[in-house]
């Protein structure tokens, strides 16, 4: 007889511990990643940036902190809070997908009316951002009713959000050490942006093995989509017509 697959235990006495450590990590990296630029802006070093970015950064943190609070309450047993704010949860990341479109299109017509056209072909990492990010939330919804599927797809999720906050926290350090190893290329820019991502996943992998003895099949099916999508927005990113494009997308 075939032994049947082991069943992954939903719940870890640990699990509010580990959940509470992605909180904090996630809060680091968007802090050491955006605040030099906010300083630039506050002090006056760069010149004022659209508005929308202030909404843009008013619903982005707004998530963490619907994240942070959702953690919490987990953490606490308050299942029922959690449940409703879940509800808000959702319409807030409809939210973060129409401000992020529209605050990464006017944010580069910012750039190139500035003189900073070099910069705009990033544009590829916030709208790929805004492709992976709902699809993994409308999957999370669907598994609400298995908390292993559901809890796992909303950290990817968040952690998708990241990118801008990883690109430009670890970037600067990955970005010489990969172009040295691998020469100035697509796969170079891949992992100077999205290396950071994908050791936080990599983290939560070791955890379910650490904690379950085996890994939770999710990141099995998810981190492939995401990986995938990734690379085509660095070969965007390399491709010598992709600046002509986004110049037609930003009307410049």
């Amino acid at each position: 007889m075939h032994n049947r697959p082991k069943p992954f235990l939903a719940h870890h006495k640990f699990d509010r511990h580990f959940q509470l450590s992605m909180v904090i990590l996630s809060w680091i990296v968007i802090i050491w990643g955006f605040s030099p630029s906010l300083l630039k802006y506050a002090s006056g070093e760069l010149p004022a940036p659209p508005l929308i970015l202030h909404f843009h950064a008013i619903v982005f943190f707004g998530w963490l902190i619907l994240y942070t609070a959702q953690s919490f309450l987990i953490r606490t047993g308050q299942m029922a809070k959690h449940r409703k704010l879940g509800k808000l949860t959702a319409i807030w990341a409809v939210l973060v997908v129409v401000l992020g479109i529209a605050t990464a299109i006017i944010m580069n017509q910012y750039k190139f009316d500035h003189g900073r056209e070099y910069e705009i072909a990033f544009i590829a990492v916030p709208l790929i951002d805004m492709v992976i990010f709902p699809i993994l939330i409308v999957a999370a919804l669907y598994c609400i009713k298995d908390p292993s599927f559901h809890k796992r797809l909303m950290l990817i999720a968040t952690i998708e959000l990241l990118g801008a906050g990883f690109g430009r926290a670890l970037g600067p350090i990955f970005g010489p050490f990969f172009g040295r190893m691998l020469g100035d290329n697509l796969f170079s820019f891949w992992l100077s942006v999205f290396l950071g991502g994908y050791i936080m996943v990599l983290i939560a992998m070791i955890y379910d093995l650490a904690t379950r003895k085996q890994i939770h099949k999710i990141y099995f099916i998810a981190m492939p989509f995401v990986i995938s999508l990734h690379l085509a927005c660095a070969y965007l990113f390399k491709a010598p017509f992709w600046p002509e494009v986004v110049r037609q997308m930003i009307g410049r």
